[in-house]
């Protein structure tokens, strides 16, 4: 056994801690080299130990103990200045005089006394930690003599309150008439700060900036740092705001760093704090041109953060960009002032805000008076109307702008938000607008695209894209000299807080994918994958095994059918639990009326599959009972999964949808083209491509209103027999 505790460690291993190890096993104890990186400090601390252990070894009933103490200190001197005579020498020795040096100042005035500044209670050089308890330094108190020493201070802090500016106003009000400077960073976050703090601290003569965007840049560090050009800065780290309980009797804790004790950390707190003074979320603030919109920010934040839904902000003087906006647009206006450039890409992660910056750049050149028609493509109409919506808040008239979609047409042509499809058929002159931007600027390399960039010759013309590289191997930035004017990528808006982050969650399924084919550009040919997934008759069966959805019960299938997510089918979502309209993926040709289409007129319309009844609708016109619709204790009967298919005021989708009810509750639990249906893959399910459905519900005859299901053989039981055995044999064999 040892006298060493377990645990882990950190020690320069010297002759005496080597013997003691030796008494360990050598399999239980773990060591690293030195680094020669860091050797130094490791070394350095190593010889300060052994001065600080030979200083205190001196008696202190020595009267001339400090004499001997500085000798001893000397001596050391004197042995590295034997060892390197570059690194010590006579002029590192301790002077005789035995003192230490703490103030220079500058001479007053004739009639003035000299005076030297307040200190603070703990020593330049030492580290320690504040707590405002009693019989201790409140932190207050050493802020404002930190204050009176110090030539330059900064102040990181989330909550700026009146009262606790009041305790340090007349420290602050000493350090900026001697010339000294004090820059302040804050933010609008909780609605806590005082504007009336800041009003004071740029009208004492601070610089104060401000940081509006609380849903990333969430601001909650509190922290001093007070520079002097001696090398004796310090800096506090801790919980106090600028508050009044925090700054006296709050139970708060601060750690004073002195530089002399640990550069390096003071080091870190300089640089961290120059970043967020250089970074753009961070603006500066002046009264009487910021005060309006302070007060606003604050007041929602106070509301709980309310916001436009545009992410945008209006004013009674201008949408103003985030940070990260600015740049963009400073970007943009560097290109063209500064290299000539007028033909820009701007690629911006989604959801960072391509349209706001657009809509700002084309406000900017208009005011400057260099373009005014403005022609903005798109290739989805919603998208059309939401930019329009954007540049109608921009510049502040809800008048702007026309649309080129659908039945729209322009009445005057000066500033129009086309589709691509529109302008293909619209007859313009190369030089009819003056400045083009074009969104989803990858889709370039498309015929109606290349046809539309190559006939116009705007002043000015604008790409936005999120995804410039294109998996076809085309290249969007021919059109711009092959060059991108502006990039923010998705990774860089994630690591700047821009976007939340993601994660993707897979399952494998074990479907053999490798003899699908491949179309470059597009992926699998979605037929074929359709026929893959949908036609194996297992497939519901073997998800719920691997998902553990309950294994193969009667509702196990339909589980995990309901947790499939809603997809657009034609334009309409289905939501998971229900069928899409299988008519709908029919052809025209095989959408004919039905004989029970002419019988019942009142119906929203019938159609047919494969001369079926597919209905549309359950209810006749005239409100009475509906004669193919299962009855209440029919319902009743069904499995839970086919039970939700069954509810009344329900439309079906799936063919026959009464005998389906039937059937389902006496013959199957689930099916797998049933699984299909629910999914809106109505069309070649389980046939290999041939063109019929291959639900057995859908090879049974019905007789319409007779609320009875026939099997073609007259044996019902006989044949739910054998379908219930051949579907159990297709789920063995492909488990």
């Amino acid at each position: 056994m040892t006298d060493l505790p377990r645990g882990i460690y950190e020690h320069l291993i010297t002759e005496k801690l080597a013997e003691r190890l030796r008494r360990i096993d050598a399999d239980l104890v773990q060591r690293i080299d030195l680094d020669p990186a860091d050797a130094d400090e490791v070394l350095a601390r190593h010889i300060a130990a052994l001065a600080r252990r030979a200083l205190r070894a001196v008696p202190s009933s020595d009267r001339h103990r400090l004499a001997r103490q500085v000798e001893v200190a000397n001596r050391i001197a004197e042995a590295i200045e034997h060892l390197d005579p570059g690194a010590s020498g006579a002029t590192d020795r301790v002077a005789g005089s035995h003192d230490l040096l703490t103030a220079i100042v500058a001479r007053p005035a004739p009639t003035n006394v000299v005076s030297f500044p307040v200190r603070p209670t703990t020593p330049l050089n030492t580290g320690a930690l504040l707590v405002n308890g009693k019989g201790q330094p409140r932190i207050g108190h050493e802020v404002g003599h930190e204050l009176a020493s110090a030539d330059e201070a900064d102040l990181l802090c989330a909550f700026i309150k009146w009262h606790g500016l009041r305790l340090v106003e007349q420290p602050i009000r000493d350090l900026i008439e001697r010339g000294g400077r004090l820059r302040v960073i804050t933010t609008t976050y909780l609605g806590a700060t005082d504007q009336r703090a800041l009003d004071r601290l740029v009208e004492l003569g601070a610089q104060v900036k401000v940081s509006y965007e609380t849903r990333t840049t969430r601001l909650h560090a509190k922290a001093w740092l007070f520079r002097r050009g001696s090398g004796a800065s310090t800096a506090y780290v801790g919980s106090s705001n600028l508050s009044k309980a925090a700054l006296v009797d709050g139970l708060e804790w601060n750690v004073r760093i002195a530089a002399l004790e640990q550069p390096h950390v003071v080091d870190t707190f300089e640089a961290t704090f120059e970043d967020y003074w250089d970074d753009p979320a961070f603006e500066s603030y002046e009264p009487n041109r910021d005060g309006l919109r302070l007060r606003r920010a604050l007041g929602a934040e106070r509301a709980g953060g309310r916001t436009d839904p545009l992410g945008i902000e209006v004013t009674t003087i201008d949408v103003r960009p985030y940070g990260y906006q600015r740049e963009i647009l400073d970007d943009l206006a560097a290109e063209r002032a500064v290299h000539g450039r007028h033909r820009n890409l701007v690629v911006m992660a989604t959801g960072t805000g391509k349209t706001v910056v657009a809509a700002l750049d084309y406000h900017r050149l208009r005011q400057a008076g260099t373009v005014d028609s403005l022609l903005f493509v798109a290739h989805q109409e919603q998208i059309l109307r939401q930019s329009r919506s954007v540049f109608r808040h921009v510049l502040r008239d809800g008048t702007f702008g026309e649309t080129l979609v659908g039945g729209d047409r322009p009445s005057q042509w000066r500033h129009v938000f086309a589709s691509i499809q529109s302008l293909h058929r619209a007859e313009l002159t190369p030089d009819q607008f003056d400045m083009v931007i074009v969104d989803e600027f990858h889709h370039a390399e498309a015929p109606t695209y290349q046809r539309l960039l190559g006939r116009l010759e705007p002043k000015i013309l604008l790409g936005l894209t999120a995804t410039p590289d294109r998996s076809d191997g085309g290249d969007i930035r021919r059109w711009f000299d092959g060059r991108t004017a502006v990039e923010l990528h998705l990774w860089e808006a994630l690591d700047r807080q821009l976007l939340a982050p993601f994660q993707y969650f897979g399952l494998h399924d074990d479907v053999d994918l490798s003899r699908l084919r491949w179309k470059r550009g597009q992926g699998y040919d979605t037929v074929e994958l359709d026929r893959l997934y949908t036609g194996n008759g297992a497939r519901p069966y073997g998800v719920a095994g691997r998902t553990g959805q309950g294994g193969r019960g009667p509702d196990a299938g339909a589980r995990v059918l309901r947790q499939h997510r809603p997809r657009p089918v034609h334009g309409r979502l289905v939501q998971p639990g229900r069928s899409a309209r299988a008519r709908r993926h029919l052809p025209a040709r095989r959408q004919r009326p039905t004989r029970r289409a002419r019988r019942f007129p009142g119906r929203r319309g019938a159609g047919a599959l494969h001369g079926r009844p597919v209905q549309r609708g359950h209810r006749p016109a005239d409100g009475g009972h509906d004669p193919a619709a299962p009855s209440h204790r029919e319902r009743d009967d069904l499995p839970a999964a086919a039970r939700s298919w069954a509810a009344p005021g329900r439309r079906q989708s799936l063919p026959d949808r009464p005998r389906l009810h039937r059937w389902a509750a006496r013959q199957l639990p689930v099916r797998p083209a049933l699984a299909g249906a629910d999914r809106g893959d109505a069309q070649d399910v389980g046939t290999g491509g041939r063109g019929r459905l291959s639900h057995p519900a859908q090879r049974l005859p019905y007789r319409a209103g007779s609320g009875r299901q026939e099997d073609r053989a007259g044996q019902p039981e006989a044949r739910s027999a054998q379908l219930e055995q051949a579907a159990r044999q297709r789920a063995t064999s492909a488990r």
